[in-house]
């Protein structure tokens, strides 16, 4: 391979690169997507009102933070008590759960993101001790982080199904699909799992380089085939580890090693990407019956070419070369390889040296210097032959992202084989990965376990679903934060944002000194129940009700210029009387009435002291949306300051009870579901980028 030089306990994203990148023991390698290379050639190695407690349930949960490599996350879905930590390249895995299985998954997860194909790789070294069999460990590839998600995994068991198992949910909420059997097997043993498009395989391997796909279900009259899957999975995916005691209740641990997960490079130019000459003069042939223009050098067809006149180096060998600047359209990308094509004419005219630079700025520059060296296929003897791609790879280390791309030819063939008078090339290939998103915060999610629907999930397990949609670590651990300890409070201190969900009862956090430490907290600070806000709790508002049968769906602006509202259209809101005329833009559907009960509590006034109100609902003088600035006393003769930025942001379903005909039985709705329409959605998103950093949003403010 032709290779070239160039000149706390949370767990965030990390940049993905090119070939050997260790994260400690996470060992993330990247392949062409047209190389043929085995993996093991690539890397050896109840309902009462709100003031009032109540005995609550277990349920889901995410798990506190672990020890884990950068970018790495971990939860629990559909339990509880999972734990997860990586030391010197060995993870351990702790978790209960009744199984992985049927239309619902109970387990502990490990997990990094993924965006298209992908394999992960995993030794199983040890599958711990329990009562049942079934419990399973090993590599998973999961839609989502609900517990119905649409999956693929191979797992070492507990000792049944011959010691191993292909299993999968190809559609979310259905029954799962099983391969296993065969010769029977037992840790230590590889797993592997892999996708391409829609395809997903699982296969094992005694030594990490000789693999076997697992075993189908061989059947009198033929094998009933389930590995490998086809799935329709969305493009951005999830990919880690897993563990299941199958055994509600019960803790098994399971020990892995040689952690890693493979992703495939791709062209990361596409026809259609904007791209300029270097020099950006015209000296190329535009007019003519055959144009030889930049943009043909990317264009996916070997019969155009991209021809310039200036890059012959004649007479002038001082010219440094010529070749095109792009800027891919799917946006910022790691490259690390890069191949070539000739093109129809002379010999002589081949590139045989390049210079590869990425800028952050713009297309035109500055550029930083990436890689630069021969293209040895095309500076040998004998002339490439005409329409063909280097066959020796090009690559390089890089594991920095960038929107632009400047390529330089500094050398051709010469006057070898035909007339030099310029640069010629068929296709350029930029192979890379796409970038990872910006690092989410560190946010700690304030809730508790309270199931009052009775489906088995913490009833806002859908906010905290968006938060990690959304890139972010989020801390889960309900019923933590009742009681303060000054431990607690330096963790409340260390984190990028705290967020208390509907989901909470006031009462839990006003013991003793409780208020004033968590109006000290120096952390910014999102509050979703208006109940905190009350002159009976945090005294963030001199009132002291919170109204809680509001019907309200539509958010008034107040503040019209605020961050929060960048991005979101609003719509006219028409007076009474149909004679006076539209008077002011200013209304947003915020809420959607249909996600449980359809109500949301709000603050019973608009008067937010030494505060500001942001919105309210149209129609209801009450606070929906409001602020407090740093070092503020709430309100005069509160005597509670904000120790930092605060905000009060109403989300979340209020839980009520109502008698169904139809079954006869009392329901009760949840408390703290996630309510937002997709403009709810990006203020709440708006919200916490606001809170993260007031001054970096400040470009985000609407027009007025």
């Amino acid at each position: 391979m032709q290779t070239c030089s160039d000149n706390n306990t949370f767990e965030r994203r990390t940049i993905m690169c090119r070939k050997l990148f260790l994260l400690t023991s996470f060992l993330l390698v990247v392949v062409p997507v047209s190389t043929n290379v085995a993996l093991a050639d690539i890397i050896e190695i109840p309902i009462v009102t709100e003031d009032e407690d109540t005995s609550l349930l277990d349920v889901d949960s995410g798990a506190a933070p672990a020890a884990l490599p950068e970018g790495w996350q971990s939860r629990d879905i559909g339990t509880i008590g999972g734990s997860s930590a990586e030391i010197d390249g060995a993870w351990a895995i702790s978790a209960d759960g009744a199984d992985i299985w049927w239309k619902s998954d109970k387990f502990h997860y490990v997990y990094v993101p993924l965006s298209g194909d992908g394999t992960i790789i995993a030794r199983v070294v040890d599958n711990g001790t329990g009562s049942d069999t079934w419990a399973k460990g090993g590599v998973m590839i999961r839609e989502t982080l609900e517990q119905d998600s649409k999956h693929a995994m191979m797992a070492v068991t507990g000792g049944s199904g011959g010691g191993k198992a292909f299993q999968h949910r190809p559609t979310t909420g259905q029954p799962s699909f099983s391969a296993h059997g065969g010769d029977q097997v037992a840790p230590p043993m590889w797993v592997k799992l892999s996708r391409v498009g829609d395809t997903f395989t699982g296969y094992y391997s005694f030594d990490g380089i000789n693999w076997i796909e697992q075993e189908n279900w061989d059947l009198d009259g033929g094998v009933l085939a389930f590995n490998p899957a086809t799935i329709e999975m969305a493009t951005d995916v999830y990919i880690g580890l897993f563990v299941t005691s199958h055994e509600s209740g019960e803790l098994r641990t399971y020990t892995f090693d040689n952690v890693r997960v493979v992703k495939r490079v791709v062209d990361v130019t596409a026809p259609g990407d904007f791209v300029q000459g270097v020099p950006n003069d015209g000296d190329w042939p535009s007019e003519y019956y055959r144009p030889a223009t930049p943009e043909m050098a990317i264009d996916d067809d070997i019969e155009t070419k991209y021809l310039h006149f200036k890059g012959d180096f004649d007479p002038d060998p001082g010219t440094g070369g010529a070749g095109f600047q792009v800027t891919p359209s799917d946006g910022p990308t790691i490259v690390t390889e890069l191949t070539f094509t000739t093109a129809n004419d002379f010999p002589g005219r081949d590139p045989i040296a390049f210079e590869l630079s990425g800028s952050n700025v713009g297309i035109d520059g500055p550029y930083e210097l990436i890689a630069s060296d021969y293209i040895v296929d095309f500076a040998q003897a004998l002339a490439w032959p005409r329409l063909t791609m280097n066959a020796t790879p090009i690559s390089f280390d890089n594991d920095v992202s960038y929107g632009h791309y400047q390529l330089i030819f500094t050398a051709i063939r010469g006057p070898a084989g035909g007339s030099v008078n310029s640069m010629q090339i068929a296709e350029v290939e930029l192979l890379g990965v796409s970038a990872p998103a910006p690092a989410g915060a560190d946010i700690i999610l304030v809730t508790e376990a309270i199931d009052w629907d009775l489906d088995g999930l913490r009833d806002d397990h859908t906010l905290e679903t968006f938060l990690v949609s959304e890139g972010h670590s989020v801390d889960v651990r309900p019923d933590y934060w009742k009681m303060l300890t000054p431990d607690k409070i330096a963790e409340l201190n260390a984190a990028d944002l705290i967020i208390f969900s509907r989901s909470t009862w006031s009462n839990n956090y006003i013991e003793g000194d409780e208020t004033i430490q968590w109006n000290s907290i120096t952390t910014p600070l999102l509050q979703m129940n208006a109940y905190f806000a009350r002159n009976t709790r945090w005294e963030w508002v001199n009132y002291w009700n919170a109204t809680n049968d509001t019907a309200a769906v539509n958010l008034e602006a107040i503040e019209l210029t605020h961050p929060i509202f960048a991005g979101v259209p609003m719509i006219p809101q028409y007076p009474e009387n149909p004679v006076v005329s539209i008077i002011e833009v200013n209304l947003v559907p915020i809420i959607d009435p249909n996600v449980a009960s359809g109500i949301t509590s709000f603050i019973d006034t608009t008067d937010m002291g030494n505060g500001r109100l942001i919105a309210k609902p149209v129609g209801f003088e009450m606070g929906w949306i409001a602020e407090w600035d740093v070092g503020v006393e709430f309100f005069e003769g509160a005597g509670q300051y904000a120790g930092g930025k605060r905000m009060l942001f109403c989300a979340g379903t209020q839980e009520i009870q109502f008698f169904d005909p139809h079954t006869q039985e009392v329901i009760t709705t949840a408390q703290g579901e996630l309510n937002l329409t997709a403009e709810g959605l990006q203020m709440f998103r708006n919200a916490i980028a606001y809170l993260l950093s007031p001054e970096s949003t400040l470009e985000m403010q609407p027009e007025p």
